[in-house]
């Protein structure tokens, strides 16, 4: 819950050589004294201010050239940001010994195996799409208007295709009973919101 946005650095005005050099001098003097502050920081006129910790940024001299020192901000959460969540415990929201097992067996079954979804070895879908799309409208000019958006593997159907972060076809075969059976001890319901009842549904682009 503290994670309060990205972090920032700052630096004087470029164009105010007294603005640079206090900030590179108080980041200096920060760095000398193995200090670090907490701040608030203003980031524009009459926004909200928020608050943060300061940190020097200061880089080695290559070749007896000094660099410009810097200071990292690092927001941090106000008290009334803070939030103890309490969770209630697992049994009391599932149900029964019956409901539990459901729920184990659903995890133990569709568990992915360490080998699978490895970010440094799937290409990026979105570029393997386009460039399967450009080869197959240069073959093909008829098929100008299909999207591929499939990867060749040796574990898919029959037709040796599928999406390259879907889950493997072996593994949604194996656990086919045990989701159909916690399906039934979960039986999913369409809880309608008394507050929007009477009112007009909303239309989107997408509906058209």
């Amino acid at each position: 819950y503290s994670w309060m946005g990205p972090t920032r650095i700052i630096s004087g005005d470029q164009s105010s050589r007294r603005a640079c050099l206090a900030v590179s001098s108080l980041a200096q003097a920060m760095k000398s004294l193995d200090r670090i502050a907490i701040c608030t920081y203003v980031p524009r006129k009459d926004s909200d201010s928020m608050m943060g910790i300061l940190s020097p940024l200061v880089e080695e001299e290559v070749n007896g050239t000094s660099k410009t020192n810097y200071l990292v901000l690092v927001r941090i959460p106000f008290a009334d940001d803070v939030q103890n969540i309490s969770m209630h415990p697992i049994d009391d929201a599932i149900g029964n010994e019956e409901a539990v097992t459901a729920c184990d067996d659903l995890i133990e079954k569709f568990m992915l195996p360490s080998e699978v979804l490895r970010s440094d070895t799937i290409p990026n879908p979105a570029i393997r799409s386009f460039r399967k799309t450009i080869i197959n409208r240069a073959i093909d000019p008829s098929m100008k208007e299909k999207i591929i958006i499939t990867r060749k593997s040796h574990d898919d159907d029959d037709d040796g295709v599928h999406s390259a972060i879907m889950t493997p076809t072996k593994i949604l075969k194996d656990g086919k009973d045990v989701l159909k059976k916690y399906r039934q001890t979960f039986p999913m319901e369409v809880n309608e919101d008394d507050n929007k009842k009477g009112k007009s549904k909303k239309k989107f682009w997408s509906d058209i």
